[in-house]
Parts: structure tokens; C-alpha cells; sequence
């Protein structure tokens, strides 16, 4: 009996027939992440479905998740219990990394305040405002040293920025201009003019970043997350931006997405926000089905699956 391959995920038009022509072996199958049965009876699923459902799906081997964090799927009993694999979409990286410096370039510039404040007859010389700064000679600390993390470092040297990047183990990395674990975080942090959050998220990284650590950074400093929104204590942040204890702050991800009607963030006019669209561009799609049928081709072959989730980091 043929494996069956569940897409359970948008895919442009003519990719699966595509597929189905170059892996005649298995019997594909598509419908929504919603589908019990459909999922039940999978053994290869490319998609989101919900957690819950893997429990009931005993015959499952692989699941390519489209996306690159994929927390609630790491996390869930069925996996940490299974037997099957999961994988990710890392490697889709280039939209966030543009997307990290928008953000950072926007407030170094002070984009964002003369886009609030220059209305007719409101010409604002910057003489009567927070002059806008250059990134290059200034410090940048990079927390997280994955595909993503590496291409951060790449365009900071490129805008003449010295990088500090952080991992687990200290390992160098070539990208960054000084490598250091994350247990020297605390020595670090006085020395980045630019914090940079690219972290996944874990129990290891709930609430990193909190009160004693803002403190620890310049008060020039800008912290700048396209992550995961679990790693900063976003009450101590709000605090630190209304006291002038930190500069400013890009976001894309929270908490709680999305934010409450209620949020501080709104209020706040040093920080600049976005709907976690860091990794949105027109080809996500494609792009992710592209890994998905490499990562096939190597299933195939008997091969180790690029992108695999480790149960014991949770990434």
C-alpha cells in the first residue's frame, strides 16, 4: 500500500500535479488542516494541522510544517511521545531580515516620528527634534545565529556595523564579528547600541529579555524583535520606553497576536510596530513548497531531512 502524502497547506496552482508526476510512488491527497480522517490516515502531512489531531494519527512519519516557528507543534504530547519527525520552513529568510532592518533604519532615521508629525504647516526641522543617527560604526547584538540570523549579520557588516552574535554554545559563526554564548548575555548587553531578537520559542527563552536586562543595555540603545514575542517581558519594555530607560523599539511579534485593542504599544512614541509580517512576501508559498519537495527527494533517497526539530530544544 502506497504512503500517503496529505497537503493540507495553500499551493500554487500545477505544483502538486507536478509532484504527483516526479513521486508516483505515494498517493497524494488534499484538503484542509481541519480534516481528521484526512490526517489520521497520512504519513507524510505538509501543512499546519492542529496539534490536537496528531494524536490520532498513528501512521504520521513526517510533517513539513510551511512555517519557521512552529512552537505549538514542538511542544505538543504527540510529538514528544512519537515517532515521527518534523520539519521547518528555515531558510525562507531574506523578507524578515529586510523586514528587521525597515525597522531599524525607520527609528535610527526617526522615520517614524516625522511621519506622525509632518502635516501641512507642521515642517519639523530635525534642529527641534532627536537628530536621526547612521548605523554604521555602532554596535549590533544579535540574539539567535540561524539562517536568519547569519543573513542579520551579513547586512549589518554591510551597513559597517560591528556584530556580537549570541547562540547556545558560543560556537563561531563566520558571519558574526564576535561569537558568544548565551551565558555571557548579561556582559554583552552594554555594548549593543542595536539589540537584535531572532529567538524561537522555548522555555528557555520566556521572558530573556526582562527588567534587569533592559537595564543592562545603553539608554541610546533600540531593541529590535522579529522573533518570537514570548522572549521579551513586555511589561518591563513599556516601562523601559515611557522612562527613557531604552531609546526605542521595532516589533513584529507579541505575546498575544493580535495585540488588544487596549495595548500601551499603541500608545507609546518611540516604538515602531507591525502585524508579524516579517516573513510575508508574494512567493512565500512556493518558496515553502520548494523545501518541502527538496526535502522529499532526500526522504526518498533515505536521506536526513534538512530543517528537523530537536524534541530536547524544542527547535
Amino acid at each position: 500500500m502506497p504512503e500517503t502524502i496529505l497537503i493540507c497547506f495553500p499551493v500554487p496552482p500545477g505544483r502538486v500535479e507536478s509532484a504527483r508526476t516526479e513521486f508516483p510512488q505515494f498517493e497524494w491527497r488534499v484538503g484542509p488542516a481541519t480534516d481528521s480522517a484526512a490526517v489520521s490516515s497520512a504519513e507524510i502531512i505538509f501543512g499546519k494541522p492542529d496539534p490536537e489531531l496528531l494524536k490520532s494519527a498513528p501512521r504520521l512519519r513526517w510533517m513539513q510544517n510551511p512555517s519557521a516557528g512552529v512552537e505549538a507543534w514542538a511542544s505538543c504530547a504527540a510529538f514528544m511521545n512519537g515517532n515521527f519527525t518534523i520539519t521547518t520552513a528555515a531558510g525562507m529568510h531574506e523578507s524578515c531580515a529586510q523586514h528587521a532592518f525597515a525597522l531599524l533604519l525607520s527609528l535610527s532615521r526617526r522615520i517614524h516620528f516625522y511621519e506622525k508629525t509632518l502635516v501641512p504647516g507642521g515642517w519639523i526641522s530635525p534642529h527641534f527634534a532627536d537628530k536621526p543617527w547612521v548605523l554604521s560604526g555602532h554596535t549590533m547584538g544579535v540574539l539567535g545565529l540561524g539562517a536568519l540570523g547569519k543573513r542579520v549579520c551579513e547586512l549589518a557588516r554591510a551597513f559597517g556595523m560591528k556584530t556580537i552574535g549570541v547562540n547556545t554554545s558560543g560556537k563561531p559563526v563566520s558571519a558574526a564579528d564576535e561569537t558568544h554564548a548565551i551565558a555571557d548575555l548579561d556582559t554583552l548587553l552594554p555594548r549593543c547600541d542595536v539589540l537584535m531578537l531572532i529567538l524561537p520559542a522555548t522555555r528557555d527563552t520566556d521572558d530573556l529579555i526582562n527588567a534587569r536586562r533592559l537595564a543592562l543595555l545603553p539608554k541610546h540603545a533600540v531593541l529590535i524583535n522579529i522573533g518570537r514575542g514570548n522572549c521579551v517581558d513586555e511589561t518591563a519594555l513599556i516601562t523601559a520606553l515611557q522612562t527613557g530607560q531604552l531609546a526605542a523599539a521595532g516589533l513584529d511579534v507579541f505575546k498575544q497576536e493580535p495585540l488588544s485593542a487596549n495595548s500601551e504599544f499603541y500608545q507609546l512614541p518611540n516604538i515602531l510596530i507591525s502585524p508579524h509580517l516579517g516573513g510575508d512576501q508574494p512567493n512565500y508559498n512556493e518558496l515553502a513548497f520548494d523545501i518541502f519537495i527538496d526535502n522529499l527527494r532526500r526522504y526518498v533517497r533515505g536521506e536526513r531531512l534538512k530543517n528537523c526539530v530537536e524534541k530536547s530544544r524544542g527547535y
